[in-house]
């Protein structure tokens, strides 16, 4: 493990020039003034880049991942003679800052490259010099990693075009996390004291989390956890595994970003026990290739990374007392399972984060950890904020319902219950819809030459709903304050081109106001995002857009609204990113969830369906976590007005001057609660459909005919029987045949069954017989 003795045996950084820069800061910000202050000649040029050498030592140290990996490091000036040999280098000019050797004895090289203007990216001839000797055949052999540190936004992409191989990188978007603990840390340790870190304890629902799982577990080898979104289940997962007594674990994540992430926090909880571990991450570029907006390279996340099978086969068979952490990504899934074959090594836990990522096709490389004949894993926990379910009965297809491959719920957090939490686990939240009119915002493009970035005129007919989601914005910053909105979009292009129309509509001024506007995407480096990110964190109101990037591994408390700018229709996307509003923060009473809504014309008596699909789409993925949204629009079914909505249209008298504003909303709150009703029911599971499917000979028209037959009346039960919230609560409660008889004696219900050739008793005779048969 590298320590504190590290630092001290190197002389250059005794040099009271040197670390008085470090000793008189106490973050990023004001060690970047301090350096900048030196002035520019070429003796203090020499001093700034000695004292970043320094900081990118102490980077070393105090970060858990490298400290956790790492147990030496030497400057090129005290690097001791028997490793110059082993490298073959050359003095004085060694061409190389810093060399680390890692815990399993192999040797890192360091480059540090300091760049006042972080805007000023690290060019190849800056670094050609480095790669010339670590890519010398005796010394690239030797060498498992290098890393390239800098202060600079980025790093030219000729260096990892060109250079792809043992590479990362440490740049702005590292550093510029550095804050006052990290800076106190880095003062002790040039005064050569001991880093003291206080280790996190779990909270109220973490404790009763962690004692269902050591029950549950105690029994069962497959269980779920499903908590909402900034609920802290990577530190509960690390529980899971400490109390469970393991001494392997393998932990599987979607993203770059989570690996990086996840690794840091089970890290530092190790380093805060004193445990020592060992661990591997299994990762590739190959595992974002393929996406629209990838959030990370893996030469970003600066870590060694690895898919090579004999280095993974190596590790996995090491005999150690080291804990043995392997973290990999669902997509590099099969490089364990092929480099396990021959280990013998069964994993005690494995944790799957973002588990509904494994649902789908059974063959597809996020499933493949799942099966025992694949990898063996003694206890496996799924952990998602997002169950998902996948209708249908083919054996292709793996679905979170089933218990063989998933177990069952061990614990369970609404969005109710974390708000009960005291102190709460997230912030409570509204969501907010506008209506706008084409008309309106075919005058405002026609009253303004608006461009694009390709300098073409804006389509009110093809881009109406980025207009409805410009005029919305500005809407709920003016009349609700809010601060940091992130905006949503289908793609990057989308993306960017809002954020450039809010620019031009900034040059209005007047009623518009003004809104910082940023983007975003997996395709800007780490350095740039970590910057837009700290200025849209600094500017009020300020705007930041994306497609998908922001969606998942993303903590900014200061958010305070997310904008769906575009349909979405992946409800999981919905409730990751709508989490990204609901994070605590100080003074956020509540965080903002804005649906824009777009219609043709005013003739509007009744609801426009398609306009609507999206707040549908929306609120139902939200009622799935939040047994609110379902009373509340069960209450309107009933006729009766909720004390206060979670959901609430922002009136605007020119837009329903001319509609019937009570049937308006009545139309669309009983379209949401019919899609709502059914959230947590046995109808969403499928079971019933897929009875049908075994057990009569129904087509599939058939069944999905005698479905919404039974949708329909349940619906229309649960508005007369108010003392149920769900069909579940109904059908455990009441006799099915009365319920049906009921039904049928209104007159308009039973001449809806003769239209409907009887489908409608016939259907629910169907759900008579269902039950029966899972009860008798």
């Amino acid at each position: 493990m590298l320590s504190e003795r590290s630092i001290q045996v190197i002389d250059l950084f005794k040099k009271p020039e040197t670390k008085d820069l470090v000793f008189a800061s106490n973050n990023w910000d004001e060690f970047s003034k301090n350096i900048t202050q030196l002035g520019s000649s070429p003796e203090n040029n020499k001093k700034k880049g000695d004292v970043f050498e320094l900081l990118t030592s102490l980077y070393f140290v105090n970060n858990p991942i490298f400290s956790s990996k790492l147990v030496n490091l030497w400057h090129h000036t005290n690097v001791p003679n028997q490793i110059f040999d082993c490298l073959d280098l050359q003095k004085p000019e060694v061409g190389v800052d810093l060399i680390a050797e890692s815990n399993d004895g192999n040797l890192w090289a360091i480059q540090c490259k300091y760049h006042e203007d972080i805007n000023k990216n690290v060019s190849y001839d800056e670094v050609s010099t480095f790669f010339g000797i670590t890519e010398r055949e005796i010394t690239y052999s030797k060498i498992r990693h290098r890393i390239i540190s800098s202060s600079a936004l980025e790093v030219s992409k000729k260096i990892s075009n060109v250079h792809r191989e043992k590479l990362g990188f440490l740049t702005y978007s590292d550093f510029s996390q550095l804050n006052n603990e990290d800076f106190k840390n880095f003062h002790s340790i040039l005064d050569n004291q001991k880093i003291i870190l206080s280790k996190y304890e779990p909270r109220e629902h973490q404790k009763i989390a962690l004692r269902n799982c050591l029950d549950y577990f105690s029994r069962e080898s497959r269980g779920k956890l499903i908590h909402p979104c900034g609920s802290g289940k990577s530190l509960t997962g690390y529980w899971f595994f400490r109390y469970m007594n393991g001494r392997n674990a393998i932990i599987i994540v979607p993203s770059l970003q989570l690996v990086k992430q996840t690794l840091k926090t089970w890290a530092r909880e190790f380093l805060c026990e004193g445990i020592e571990i060992d661990w591997i991450a299994v990762c590739s570029d190959d595992d974002v290739k393929n996406l629209d907006d990838p959030a990370l390279n893996t030469f970003e996340i600066g870590i060694e990374v690895n898919t090579d099978n004999q280095i993974i086969s190596s590790f996995l068979e090491k005999d150690s007392d080291k804990i043995k952490i392997v973290i990999t990504t669902y997509q590099s899934g099969k490089k364990i399972i092929e480099a396990g074959k021959d280990s013998g090594l069964i994993f005690d836990i494995g944790i799957f984060d973002e588990a509904h990522k494994t649902v789908g096709n059974k063959k597809k490389p996020f499933a493949q950890l799942l099966y025992d004949e694949n990898i063996q894993i003694t206890k496996r926990l799924f952990m998602t904020a997002t169950e998902r379910v996948f209708k249908g009965d083919s054996e292709e297809i793996v679905s979170m319902d089933d218990e063989q491959i998933y177990g069952k719920v061990v614990d369970q957090i609404s969005f109710k219950s974390a708000l009960e939490q005291k102190p709460p686990i997230l912030s409570d939240y509204k969501i907010f819809s506008t209506v706008i009119y084409k008309d309106q915002i075919k005058e405002l493009i026609d009253n303004n030459e608006f461009l694009t970035a390709g300098n073409k005129l804006w389509s009110f007919e093809a881009d109406a709903s980025t207009f409805a989601a410009l005029i919305t914005l500005r809407k709920i910053i003016k009349e609700h304050k809010v601060k940091h909105i992130i905006s949503f979009h289908r793609n990057i292009k989308r993306a960017k081109e809002f954020r450039e129309l809010n620019e031009e509509v900034n040059k209005l001024g007047g009623e518009f106001g003004y809104v910082h506007s940023f983007h975003i995407s997996g395709k800007d480096s780490t350095g740039k995002r970590s910057e837009a990110l700290n200025r849209f964190i600094y500017e009020d109101p300020s705007l930041i857009t994306n497609a998908r990037c922001l969606t998942e591994g993303v903590d900014i408390p200061e958010v305070d609204a997310v904008l769906f700018a575009d349909p979405k229709h992946s409800k999981v996307d919905i409730v990751q990113a709508a989490g990204r509003a609901m994070r605590v923060s100080q003074n956020k009473e509540f965080g903002y969830i804005i649906l824009p809504i777009v219609l043709e014309g005013e003739d509007n008596s009744s609801v426009q369906e398609n306009a609507f699909k999206q707040i549908i789409t929306v609120l139902s993925a939200l009622g799935m976590s939040d047994e609110r949204i379902i009373a509340e629009f069960q209450q309107i079914a009933q006729g009766k007005v909720p004390k206060e909505r979670i959901f609430k249209f922002i009136e605007d008298e020119e837009v329903f001057s001319s509609i019937n504003l009570k049937e308006f909303y009545s139309n669309i709150d009983l379209k949401i609660w019919n899609r709502l009703s059914f959230a947590k029911t046995f109808m969403y599971d499928a079971p019933f459909s897929d009875w049908m499917r075994k057990e009569t000979n129904l087509s599939d028209s058939s069944v999905g005919k005698y479905v919404s037959a039974v949708y329909k009346i349940t619906n229309e039960i649960l508005k007369m029987k108010p003392q149920y919230s769900t069909v579940d609560e109904l059908v455990r409660n009441e006799d099915l045949e009365e319920l049906k008889n009921e039904w049928l004696s209104v007159p308009e219900n039973k001449a809806l069954d003769v239209r409907g050739k009887s489908m409608y008793s016939a259907g629910f005779n169907k759900l008579i017989s269902f039950f029966r048969s899972h009860n008798s």
